[in-house]
């Protein structure tokens, strides 16, 4: 149960700073990025150690929030950062990306929509690292 709930605390932790990074792009009517980093100073896409919330990454590179990883947890991507503009929306293809946060026996999915949406989800066991649709 412990496992399950610094799990859970992890995936709001990522949820809010994907929030904080679409809020702040809308803000300042500008790119703001969130990343997997290994220094929490650039943009590394190790997001086994931890992201970055970062606003203008092609040029001022302003650091907005640091969080490193805990070392029992695997968390994975298929893309280095998720960007967010001005309008809200997202930098996501197809529709969605997702970042997978896995404790022992434990999953869960954070997804990403071209939209600028987020949701959270527990994957069935052995489904693959997808949210199930909703209508």
């Amino acid at each position: 149960m412990l496992r399950n709930n610094r799990l859970t605390a992890e995936t709001n932790k990522l949820v809010s700073s994907l929030y904080l990074a679409r809020s702040e792009a809308v803000k300042r009517n500008l790119e703001v990025a969130l990343c997997g980093s290994g220094d929490g100073e650039k943009c590394t896409g190790e997001w086994n150690k931890g992201w970055i919330v970062i606003a203008d990454p092609a040029d001022t590179e302003e650091i907005l929030q640091d969080v490193r990883a805990p070392k029992e947890l695997d968390i994975h991507s298929p893309v280095n950062a998720i960007s967010f503009y001005g309008d809200g929306v997202s930098d996501v293809q197809n529709d969605a990306s997702s970042i997978v946060l896995v404790n022992a026996s434990f999953r869960r999915v954070v997804k990403v929509t071209q939209g600028g949406s987020v949701k959270s989800c527990r994957p069935a066991a052995g489904a693959s690292d997808t949210c199930a649709q909703t209508p």
